[in-house]
């Protein structure tokens, strides 16, 4: 009975998401050739993580809750519905506007 409780035990321990899938891990990186401004914008509210890209550069961090990436090119802002720990690559397209990819 002892070994079965403590099998179920680590079983739930080991099943449970852990801090950063909790959080949620983002990962960007700048594929273009110039700074970009950017920020994560919690979907449900107006709570902003900003931070700056310069060209080849690249950011992570943990952050909780669905989120948002916001980045201007110049006065234009973009915005992409993004899923946590997958790695991002923002790059333009043949016309200049900002896309970003799986990398």
């Amino acid at each position: 009975m002892r070994k079965i409780s403590f099998a179920a035990i680590l079983l739930t321990v080991l099943s449970a998401p852990g801090p950063a899938l909790a959080e949620g891990t983002y990962h960007f990186r700048n594929d273009t050739g110039r700074g970009l401004n950017c920020g994560l914008k919690r979907t449900s509210s107006d709570v902003t993580t900003r931070f700056t890209l310069r060209p080849g550069a690249e950011w992570s961090g943990s952050v909780s809750g669905q989120r948002t990436l916001i980045c201007f090119v110049g006065a234009t802002r973009n915005s992409f519905y993004i899923e946590a720990g997958l790695p991002y690559a923002l790059r333009e397209d043949r016309n200049g506007r900002l896309v970003l990819r799986i990398r």
